[in-house]
């Protein structure tokens, strides 16, 4: 089996198919395809008890820039590649024969793709960089043999598996002095593996946490506008601010690649 890099793509590919003595495209049931984009929504997780969840994976595609002749079906394995920069689900990503939608001129399909929520890295994930394999038989082009041709295509799209958090805000106040407390949490599960490695059990836990960025803010009006920016230190944040009369306060966490946001309910002091 060749591999086309992306750049022969346009040029190699239809005069190989030519050779390969493929059906011209009146005879095409499905035409070959190039991925335009993906798009995948961020996943937050909060416990381990509810196992894997489902995630949906989006592909935009446009038509391959065959001339002369097409081949009949197009498989595109998508990669997935995790915040330790480790390849997972290749060969197990698979788009076949997308529908093509005469308006928008463009091939879409979807798949479902699983995030443990007990043994899951957090961080940003990569979508892409994908083999198309491209012939007459989907037999031969599962087994990468017979008449397929091969492409790689560098397109790749991102998203953000985040762990839980939770926040607290207090106020106290000393004459014309408000303190703002805030103290936080985050999902931080306890995973335990099995010796074979396969296998694991989770249990869930929140554990306090450094580096977060917390906004506070005070209500003025209809509308909430920001006091400060300060960094969790040990999950605990704080500020003083002055004030004459009482004011409604609250805080938010901002999310990170790795930890979702959190809004506070509201104190007033």
């Amino acid at each position: 089996m060749k591999r086309l890099p992306r750049a022969l793509a346009v040029l190699g590919l239809a005069a190989a198919v030519t050779a390969a003595g493929l059906p011209t495209a009146s005879a095409a049931s499905w035409g070959p395809i190039d991925p335009v984009s993906y798009s995948v929504k961020d996943v937050t997780v909060s416990s381990a008890e509810r196992g894997c969840t489902d995630r949906t994976i989006s592909m935009s595609a446009k038509k391959a820039p065959f001339t002369d002749v097409v081949p009949k079906h197009s498989l595109v394995f998508v990669s997935v590649q995790d915040p330790q920069d480790q390849y997972i689900g290749q060969e197990a990503l698979v788009f076949q024969d997308p529908k093509f939608n005469n308006k928008t001129k463009r091939y879409s399909a979807s798949m479902r793709w699983p995030v443990c929520n007990g043994a899951t890295a957090f961080g940003r994930y990569t979508v892409g960089l994908a083999e198309i394999r491209y012939g007459n038989s989907v037999n031969d082009l599962w087994e990468a043999s017979g008449d397929t041709l091969t492409a790689t295509d560098t397109t790749l799209a991102h998203y953000y598996v985040r762990r839980a958090s939770k926040a607290v805000i207090k106020a106290t106040r000393s004459g014309k002095k408000v303190t703002l407390s805030v103290a936080a949490k985050r999902y931080s599960p306890i995973v335990k593996t099995a010796e074979w490695g396969e296998r694991y059990d989770a249990i869930t836990r929140y554990s306090t946490y450094s580096g977060q960025k917390v906004r506070f803010e005070v209500k003025s009006g209809k509308t909430w506008k920001p006091l400060k920016t300060v960094t969790l230190s040990k999950g605990k944040a704080s500020l003083k601010v002055s004030s004459s009369s009482k004011r409604q306060y609250r805080a938010v966490l901002i999310k990170n690649s790795t930890t979702a946001g959190k809004t506070t309910s509201t104190v007033r002091r």
